[in-house]
């Protein structure tokens, strides 16, 4: 994760308000000082290009913040703060390198634990060189935070945090850090998220995805991002998010009011398996009749981490001789961004408009045409009489997906 960029660097951003929330989200993109215009993009909200000014900062600006690589020379930035009147200064960390060392030898670990330390002190004369009123904050990898994890540099991250030095920490590599960890390290607040690298290195789409999934993290900093991909990622990722929050919401409500009932349901909880969409249905029948509305499939991404596949094809097909036949009842589609990155499952909604008619006591299909980038959550051994797993290629009738099928009662 190397600047490649010299010594300065500026960080343009918005807010730094939860990634977790759609509309609160803000991206902090991190651009070379000298770029003008600079693209400041809000993810979901709204895009638009903002020069990077000569002066002082107006009133109501976006915060910015300068960076510096670091360890490295500080003096250009820490003036280019004061030039900007700039929110504080950000010291860049560069990436891993080399392996982790041996945790079979103390010698070698209380060495790089002193480097880290050494390093640690040195983060705070640039303490001191800073205006009281200037915020510091560290950009570093998770990884190179503790001696026995790093890989090659270390910096004692903690102490910063503990001693009050830091008032921000972004950490790259781990999206899904828990960042009370650091929180809970003192009593002042602390401005905690996740560090992402874009040009230079591949944007990964997955880790994008899985950061403003965080809800322990305030922040997503993504430096070097000139096209704008980590933006219409994360702009995916939260809208997807949301959508299937509200439409959880709904199923929920209805089946409570009992404007909807649920003709099959294989819980999360019992998944023991999994395999790849590659032409997979399971059998139902339906126990009420009614109009089917929705179907819920427990899925994740897989070899995706440089980009979203196709949005997941759901259809609802009648039943042909034990297999799901030719004629298609209902399709939709889940977008990509609704799932995890393998391990982590999630449920994906599918709501049929103007879904069809199922006669009580018939046979139906949930059927998924073959789909590059997803695995389903299954149940080995899982079938019952009425219910059970098909594969176009292999014999899966001993098991069942987990899914669940949703049908507004009645006739019309």
């Amino acid at each position: 994760m190397r600047t490649g960029l010299g010594t300065c660097i500026a960080l343009l951003g918005l807010c730094c308000l939860p990634v977790n929330a759609q509309v609160d989200l803000r991206l902090q993109l991190i651009l070379p000082a000298g770029t003008n215009p600079g693209s400041l993009t809000v993810a979901g909200v709204l895009a638009s290009d903002r020069a990077m000014p000569d002066g002082p900062l107006p009133a109501g600006s976006p915060p910015v913040w300068v960076g510096a690589s670091f360890p490295g020379p500080i003096a250009s930035a820490v003036a280019q703060c004061e030039r900007l009147s700039a929110h504080g200064l950000a010291l860049i960390f560069p990436g891993p390198e080399g392996d982790v060392l041996s945790h079979s030898e103390l010698a070698p670990l209380l060495k790089r634990k002193r480097q880290g330390e050494a390093l640690a002190d040195r983060v705070r004369s640039v303490r001191r060189t800073l205006p009281a009123h200037r915020k510091l904050a560290i950009c570093a990898p998770a990884a190179n935070t503790r001696p026995e994890t790093s890989r090659g540099q270390c910096v004692d991250v903690p102490g910063l945090v503990r001693d009050g030095t830091v008032d921000a920490v972004l950490l790259s590599g781990q999206p899904s850090y828990n960042f009370h960890r650091l929180r809970l390290l003192r009593d002042e607040p602390l401005l905690a998220g996740v560090f992402a690298v874009g040009a230079g290195t591949r944007v990964l789409c997955a880790d994008l995805a899985a950061a403003t999934k965080n809800t322990t993290a305030e922040a997503l900093w993504v430096w070097q991002d000139p096209k704008g991909k980590a933006a219409r990622v994360i702009s995916a990722a939260l809208t997807a998010a949301e959508a299937e929050r509200r439409v959880q919401r709904r199923i929920a409500e209805a089946i409570t009011t009992g404007a909807l009932t649920t003709v099959l349901a294989v819980e999360s909880g019992v998944g023991n398996n999994q395999a790849t969409v590659h032409g997979v249905g399971q059998t139902f029948v339906a126990k009420v009749g009614g109009r089917c509305e929705a179907v819920q499939i427990y899925c994740a991404l897989r070899g995706t981490r440089d980009g979203f596949p196709s949005p997941l094809v759901v259809e609802l097909r009648d039943d042909e001789g034990d297999k799901p036949g030719t004629a298609v009842l209902a399709r939709g589609t889940v977008p990509a961004a609704a799932f995890g990155q393998e391990p982590a499952y999630r449920w994906g909604t599918v709501g049929f408009e103007d879904g069809p008619m199922l006669e009580p006591g018939r046979a139906y299909w949930v059927h998924l045409p073959t789909a590059k980038g997803y695995v389903w959550r299954m149940v080995g051994k899982g079938a019952t009489e009425a219910t059970h797993a098909w594969s176009r290629l292999y014999d899966y009738t001993g098991h069942s997906w987990v899914l669940k099928v949703f049908v507004r009662p009645g006739k019309e």
